[in-house]
């Protein structure tokens, strides 16, 4: 299950390669890298994004580090294709949930299931359900380009984690 359950979330409906501007509520902000924001961007594609909306659908370092930015799954998502987007403010964090939304590819019907939460004390969770995507990219971006120690890493490669006992 996501950490977050989709009762009281509000449903965004996006087209392809679009995004909705939503401002916070309650004087509320988001921090990443330090920098506060009181609206959020989510783009179909499967990232936040905080200075301005972005309909970028080709995943790259280039693109995911152009402008600040939070990648649950950094793909060429088709949301009217199928699947849901919904997201909700609590009164510690704001999350967005991407549940079973299409993936662009020919001739498949897979979906990425993501849940990303960023909490008003600067901390950002991301939470996998079910990823049917071939590629893709994850990750947080100051939005000053791609940085000079920047490293590649295939997530496919670790180990799931788990909750620590008495969580």
């Amino acid at each position: 299950d996501y950490p977050v359950d989709s009762i009281l979330s509000t449903a965004v409906n996006l087209g392809d390669d679009a995004y909705v501007e939503v401002p916070l509520a309650d004087g509320k902000q988001v921090v990443l890298y330090g920098v506060a924001y009181d609206r959020v961007f989510i783009g179909s594609n499967g990232y936040l994004t905080f200075t301005e909306g972005d309909t970028q659908n080709k995943e790259s370092p280039e693109n995911h580090f152009s402008i600040p930015r939070v990648s649950g799954l950094f793909d060429n998502l088709k949301p009217n294709d199928g699947g849901q987007i919904w997201y909700k403010q609590l009164d510690d964090r704001f999350v967005v949930t991407y549940h079973e939304v299409r993936v662009d590819g020919n001739f498949t019907n897979d979906t990425a299931s993501f849940q990303i939460e960023m909490f008003f004390d600067g901390r950002i969770a991301i939470t996998w359900l079910n990823i049917e995507a071939f590629d893709g990219l994850v990750g947080i971006s100051t939005g000053k380009g791609v940085p000079s120690e920047y490293k590649e890493s295939d997530l496919s490669r670790y180990a799931p984690c788990i909750e620590p006992e008495g969580s």
